[in-house]
């Protein structure tokens, strides 16, 4: 049975600040702490909610390997722990109007 613990990404950006004032119990990530916690979080059954608001949204930004690390690489790899857990994700950036 899942627990109460929200984990709430792009905690920094301008959505994530304004979600981490309104919740208790989350657990905030961003650019500097996102990938450890991923290697190193073992109590997924506590998590009852990924909301997932990092990505790259700069429209000027050039380097297509920092913009598939970040956009790309660390969404799919969140995903999969949510799948494998069933955990639901909630995900909205700016960076998802953008583009083709």
């Amino acid at each position: 049975m899942a627990g109460n613990l929200i984990i709430l990404t792009g905690s920094s950006g301008f959505i994530g600040k304004n979600f981490k004032s309104k919740l208790d119990d989350v657990v905030q990530l961003d650019q500097h702490n996102c990938w450890q916690f991923l290697r190193e979080f073992k109590e997924w059954n506590k998590v009852s909610l990924i909301l997932h608001q990092g990505a790259i949204s700069s429209t000027i930004e050039t380097n297509i390997n920092k913009i598939h690390k970040w956009n790309v690489d660390y969404t799919l790899l969140l995903f999969e722990f949510a799948i494998k857990y069933g955990i639901p994700v909630k995900y909205a950036s700016s960076a998802s109007v953008y583009g083709n």
